[in-house]
C-alpha cells in the first residue's frame, strides 16, 4: 500500500500483456518487438470503473481513480516475410476473461478491448509495423482491494490478407 499526494489510500500495480498471434496464411513472420503494458498504476478508489486507456497511436488516458506511476506503452510488432505492397488486415480479440496476478490479489483487472488498426500495408520489401493499445478497467466493485503485484493478461491477434 502506498499514500499518494492527496493523502488518498493507492494501491501500486505493474502489467505485463501477452499476445498470442495467429498468421491465417502460408507463409508471414511475426516478431514482437515490445509488449502492451499498461505501466505500474495506483488505484485510489474502486466503487466506480477505473481505466487505462492506450490507443495504438501511442494516446494514454486515465480515468475513475487511477493514477500513472509509470508510463505505459503500446504493444508493437514487426510483420516480414508478407507480399509487397500488401494489405493486411488485423482482428484483435480477448482470451482470458480477467488479470492473473504474481501474488494471489482481492480482485483483478479486465481487458476492456484491445485495439488495433484494421488494416496496415506492407512496404515493397513485405515488411510493416503494428502497433497494439488496449483498455484495461478495474472491477469497480467497491470493496475488495487490489495487491501491490504484477498483473498478466492474454489476448489474440490475427493477421490476414
Amino acid at each position: 500500500m502506498t499514500i499518494n499526494q492527496s493523502g488518498m489510500r493507492a494501491v501500486k500495480a505493474s502489467f505485463a500483456v501477452v499476445a498470442v498471434l495467429s498468421v491465417e496464411i502460408a507463409w508471414g513472420d511475426i516478431l514482437e518487438v515490445s509488449p502492451l503494458d499498461f505501466g505500474t498504476i495506483a488505484v485510489s478508489q474502486n466503487s466506480t470503473p477505473g481505466q487505462v486507456d492506450v490507443s495504438f497511436t501511442g494516446l494514454v488516458n486515465y480515468t475513475g481513480g487511477i493514477y500513472g506511476i509509470t508510463p505505459p506503452t503500446r504493444g508493437e510488432f514487426f510483420l516480414s516475410n508478407f507480399p509487397s505492397n500488401q494489405s493486411l488486415f488485423i482482428t484483435s480479440s480477448n482470451i482470458q476473461a480477467t488479470t492473473n496476478s504474481d501474488i494471489t490479489s482481492q480482485d483483478q483487472f479486465t481487458l476492456d478491448s484491445i485495439n488495433v488498426p484494421s488494416v496496415v500495408t506492407t512496404d515493397g520489401s513485405g515488411s510493416a509495423t503494428l502497433y497494439v493499445g488496449g483498455v484495461l478497467e478495474t472491477s469497480a466493485d467497491g470493496t475488495n482491494n487490489y495487491t501491490n503485484t504484477r498483473y498478466t493478461i492474454s489476448y489474440q491477434i490475427s493477421v490476414n490478407y
